[in-house]
């Protein structure tokens, strides 16, 4: 299982695109602007589980 992430601001409104890079299936999720802010935080916590 692979997946990509991107996000992207699209007219002031943000949007996770989550790729499965096996099926090509994109999934477009609106996102807050206080998710986007905790982006760091959960990438911290990611890179700890993965140690």
């Amino acid at each position: 299982m692979l997946y990509s992430a991107q996000l992207h601001l699209v007219n002031g409104q943000h949007q996770l695109l989550v790729t499965d890079a096996e099926s090509g299936h994109t999934d477009v999720i609106p996102v807050t602007k206080k998710a986007v802010s905790r982006l760091p935080t959960y990438l911290g916590m990611l890179k700890k589980a993965a140690k």
